[in-house]
């Protein structure tokens, strides 16, 4: 896979984004493009996956970023630590769009999910 950029459509559930993933994957993973995947919707969440990149804090600076109001996450390599697996997460917020309180929910709420969360194979 290369460092190319696409979108993936939601779906229904999880199931459903992880075959809709898949697919985006199979066609336009290994695309020479940064964007190949055409008609990105305007509000398109930015995940990027870095699993080689371990880290602790993470900051992304945008030129002329102040107008651009949606979240960024960067996700890094997990690895097991104590009997649990530990994997980074940093989000990028602009707080005209939200506070700190909303970044704490957001991390709390995907520790919920993810102590419960069970794989799809």
């Amino acid at each position: 896979m290369t460092g190319n950029s696409w979108w993936t459509e939601l779906g229904g559930d999880f199931a459903d984004f992880v075959d809709n993933h898949r697919a985006d994957a199979q066609n336009f993973g290994s695309s020479q493009d940064y964007l190949p995947k055409p008609n990105t919707p305007p509000n398109a969440l930015n995940i990027s996956v870095a699993p080689w990149l371990g880290f602790s804090a993470f900051e992304l600076n945008i030129q002329n970023g102040a107008d651009y109001l949606l979240p960024i996450f960067t996700v890094g390599r997990y690895e097991e630590s104590g009997g649990r697996l530990r994997m980074p997460v940093a989000l990028r917020a602009n707080h005209a769009a939200c506070d700190g309180f909303h970044i704490a929910q957001f991390y709390q709420e995907l520790q919920r999910e993810l102590n419960t969360f069970t794989p799809t194979p």
